[in-house]
This record gives C-alpha cells, sequence and structure tokens, in this order.
C-alpha cells in the first residue's frame, strides 16, 4: 500500500538476475518448481512470498534458568536481498513462551498463524497498489 514500497514487491520478477548464481530465493529450485506448480499464484507479482524462521533463547541470560522464549518471524522474500532481512520487512508474528523448547507442541502455537495463511492464500485479500493505483486480490504464500 506504500508507493514506495509497492515497486519494491515485483523486484522477484522485474530484476532478479537471469543467470545461474544464487543470490535471492527467487534464484533457487524450490522457487522455480513453486512457480511451476502454482503458475496462477506466480502469474502476479504482487502476490506475497514469505519466509517462517523461529529460534529459541533464554530471554534472562541466565544458563541456570529453564525459561525460554521462541519468536516465529515472517520475511518477505518478494524484496530485493539488500531489504528482505532488515527491520521494517521483517514481522514477529507470534511468540512462544514456556518452561522449555516447544517441541511436539509447536502446532498448537502455529495454529492460528497457519488458519490465516491459509486464508491469505486462498481466498486472498482485496488490497491496494500504490504503485499501479488500483486494488487488487493479493495472495500470500509461505515458502
Amino acid at each position: 500500500m506504500l508507493s514506495k514500497t509497492a515497486p519494491l514487491m515485483r523486484w522477484h520478477a522485474k530484476e532478479c538476475k537471469q543467470d545461474d548464481k544464487l543470490r535471492h530465493p527467487a534464484d533457487a529450485h524450490a522457487w522455480k518448481d513453486f512457480v511451476n506448480k502454482y503458475s496462477n499464484f506466480a502469474h502476479d507479482p504482487r502476490n506475497v512470498r514469505l519466509c517462517l524462521s523461529s529460534n529459541g533463547f533464554n530471554p534472562f541470560g541466565n544458563m541456570s534458568t529453564q525459561y525460554s522464549i521462541w519468536p516465529v518471524i515472517l520475511m518477505t522474500y518478494n524484496l530485493p536481498p539488500r531489504l528482505w532481512m532488515k527491520l521494517p520487512y521483517i514481522f514477529l508474528s507470534l511468540l512462544i513462551p514456556g518452561p522449555k523448547t516447544p517441541g511436539n507442541d509447536t502446532n498448537v502455537f502455529l495454529e492460528p498463524l497457519v488458519d490465516k495463511l491459509n486464508e491469505l492464500w486462498e481466498p486472498g485479500v482485496q488490497t491496494y497498489d500504490a504503485f499501479k493505483n488500483d486494488t487488487f486480490d493479493l495472495h500470500i504464500a509461505l515458502i
């Protein structure tokens, strides 16, 4: 929806170099397989491709304390490599607190996030494109 960010969200389709070097997730075989499998999604470069990442840590810095916290972060792969890991484009989607690692219970914490991602995958959501000055149906995929 921001006029400065909207053209950057097309970077992977418009400016990504097409050679055999791996500089961006769009250069990877997994990305290309996804494009082949879901061509309707890939047809519109404005559709958002996300990465999910998580890593636990002890928030108190005391190794004798058993408490841990697991942030679950989403990053936007549409952006150029210099931006997709920058703070304005990283989204903290949830925190998993606990006395130890969540282990097999991770799915309980992720269920609301998965439900929302499924809703954004299909049917999607109508949003405004500030670069083209129009609205479109945005879809989001977790790559």
